[in-house]
């Protein structure tokens, strides 16, 4: 019988940060990820429901005339989405939600505007990059750690961002963040777990 590690087993919630696309990233050493990332990563605060990452990839078989099985298969295309609910309905997580669209001024004391701007169709918007820090398997002989992945250029494809004002629940702001192509030397996330 195979042996089973339950340390392996995990479940909890997940922090998010948010950054513009191209911010520095913290290290990808143990001691900066055990520690909350810094500016310029701006943390969504609560959210709800979870957080969902997932990799959806499409491959596409190579068939042969002679033989009935596919004898081979590539990989033709690939959708990363990160999904979430922000429970703290600020405008920061607003223009977050809304592809940096627009301005936040504050033209005098205890006041802050949102302005979503005059775009055109076809606009470029500013793309973000979104750090996941969640649980990872346990470290050895037992422990919490934290597993973190950063997508680093992604948009909010959701399609719609509501706010609701509804007595019988609460206000979130919806986000199914997609990632995109970096460069040929820059992959669209990464993900690492803490082992000590």
């Amino acid at each position: 019988m195979p042996t089973i590690n339950p340390l392996n087993a995990v479940r909890g919630p997940a922090n998010i940060w948010v950054a513009t696309f191209g911010a520095a990233e913290p290290a990808q050493t143990n001691a900066a990820l055990i520690l909350d990332p810094v500016s310029p990563w701006v943390f969504v605060g609560a959210t709800q429901g979870g957080v969902t990452w997932e990799d959806d990839q499409t491959v596409s078989g190579t068939r042969a005339d002679q033989v009935p099985d596919e004898i081979g298969g590539r990989v033709t295309a690939r959708k990363t989405l990160v999904t979430l609910n922000m429970l703290e309905v600020t405008l920061a997580n607003l223009v977050v939600a809304l592809n940096r669209f627009g301005t936040t001024t504050t033209p005098g004391a205890g006041i802050t505007v949102y302005d979503p701007g005059q775009y055109t169709s076809g606009s470029i918007p500013t793309y973000s990059a979104i750090l996941v820090d969640g649980q990872a398997p346990q470290i050895s002989g037992g422990g919490q750690a934290r597993k973190r992945a950063i997508f680093r250029k992604v948009l909010n494809t959701n399609g719609k961002v509501q706010v609701d004002a509804d007595p019988t629940k609460d206000t979130m702001l919806a986000g199914i963040f997609q990632c995109y192509y970096v460069s040929s030397s820059i992959s669209p996330w990464i993900a690492m777990d803490q082992t000590a």
